[in-house]
């Protein structure tokens, strides 16, 4: 893992100092920093595993004193996206997704396929996957051929997954 910047380091404590206060419901420390009550529940969405993700951002949430509120939203919703990718890609690998199509949709290697398989509790048959039935490739197909998906375009992961 990359070390984390002088100013993820800051987020971090920073998100964990909003949280404090929010528990303790010291609404006139988040008034100086910036924020509301609202915007401190914000940070309820957060759970441990998205801290490994902030602990790798390199820009400042505070700024002159206050957090800057634009890129404290882009945080969160930043952290939401990339939860429900892994959320998706981890779905595809319980519903044994072949290692070609995760390289191809996350960029996984095959050491990375596995070590996130055993991570979930999956074990693998050893060999090739099986090759899809006639109602599996025509859904496939049809999915490929849609009205409005130009050509060449491939599957996004959360097509692939709505294929299983």
């Amino acid at each position: 893992m990359m070390r984390a910047s002088k100013e993820a380091e800051l987020n971090v404590a920073l998100l964990q100092y909003l949280g404090k206060c929010l528990a303790e419901g010291d609404d006139a420390m988040l008034a100086h920093l910036g924020l509301d009550r609202h915007d401190a529940q914000a940070i309820g969405c957060l759970c441990l595993s998205d801290l490994d993700y902030l602990a790798l951002a390199h820009f400042p949430l505070l700024r002159e004193g206050s957090i800057d509120r634009d890129l404290f939203y882009r945080l969160l919703e930043h952290v939401r996206r990339l939860r429900d990718r892994e959320s998706v890609r981890d779905e595809l690998l319980r519903l044994d997704a072949p290692l070609s199509l995760m390289k191809h949709l996350f960029g996984m290697d095959s050491t990375e396929y596995a070590k996130r398989g055993r991570r979930l509790g999956l074990m693998r048959a050893l060999g090739r996957p099986a090759d899809p039935n006639e109602a599996e490739e025509r859904l496939i197909w049809q999915t490929l051929t849609a009205p409005g998906k130009p050509d060449g375009e491939d599957l996004s992961a959360e097509e692939c997954l709505a294929l299983c």
